[in-house]
């Protein structure tokens, strides 16, 4: 389905056929995350991340499909043709038979598709913003799963470092017409002034001095902040001391992570 809303968006990427199909893969990742979400811990299928090389191919003006690889093609062009020419009754599907007997219900389908357009109905910069680090959550969770949890630290780190940049930059914006009182003239002085907000932004502020800031200023709970911690702890140790996270180093980024994600884009994406 989102492959072919696409299909109707294609003239905007004409001539960058690659970001007209990134474009689509990231999509498709933000709106598993959201489905992640919708179902909760219950999964009846196996997390993985959309790629170039497990996606099908749609041609719009036919409608038919093709495969990008072998990997994406045989069972799985067999089973659309099976959905389309053989009855209900007699319907068969490999992929249920590989993982679960269990489908996905039609309520948790609308409630990923409430979760997607939450974060579609906004300007592009924070629409854009917002599905990259969907993105992010959908890998950490899919990687926290496969055992590989240096690369489900990584990618909840990489989204939770944004979002706490956008917090401060959010706390900012909303003082920066709070006024401090009056000057020796009269003139009205602004808590937050040009001076101060660039100061901000040329200081180079590290992540923890961002923790500490947001922290002390009551816009960070004290939980987030402990994870927020933690999870910049463990992220240094690995990356500059190559010691592996704990899963559950992972696990506190990951669930760290959605809750913030929730506090900056205003969106409940949880796959923790």
């Amino acid at each position: 389905m989102i492959a072919f809303v696409l299909g109707a968006a294609a003239p905007l990427y004409e001539d960058d056929f690659m970001r007209w199909f990134e474009t689509g893969l990231r999509l498709m990742n933000a709106h598993l995350a959201c489905l992640h979400t919708a179902l909760g811990p219950h999964l009846p299928f196996k997390t993985e991340v959309v790629t170039p090389w497990t996606t099908m191919q749609v041609i719009f003006e036919s409608g038919s499909f093709s495969a990008m690889t072998d990997a994406s093609s045989g069972g799985t062009l067999i089973a659309l043709h099976k959905a389309r020419t053989t009855s209900l009754i007699e319907a068969d599907d490999w992929r249920f038979q590989r993982w679960s007997p269990v489908a996905v219900s039609g309520e948790s389908v609308r409630r990923s598709l409430e979760l997607l357009h939450d974060l579609l109905d906004r300007p592009a910069s924070d629409r854009d913003r917002g599905l990259l680090r969907a993105e992010l959550l959908l890998r950490a969770k899919a990687a926290q799963l496969d055992g590989d949890y240096s690369g489900a630290l990584t990618n909840a780190w990489t989204a939770m470092e944004g979002l706490l940049g956008d917090l401060l930059g959010r706390y900012l914006d909303e003082n920066e017409d709070r006024p401090a009182g009056k000057d020796a003239s009269g003139n009205t002085l602004k808590f937050i002034d040009g001076k101060r907000r660039n100061f901000f932004k040329e200081a180079q502020m590290t992540v923890r001095h961002v923790i500490e800031l947001l922290s002390l200023l009551d816009v960070l709970p004290f939980p987030l902040y402990r994870a927020a911690r933690q999870g910049a702890s463990a992220r240094n140790a690995w990356l500059h001391g190559e010691t592996s996270p704990s899963p559950q180093d992972a696990a506190t980024a990951l669930t760290a992570s959605g809750e913030l994600f929730e506090m900056v884009e205003g969106v409940p994406l949880r796959v923790a």
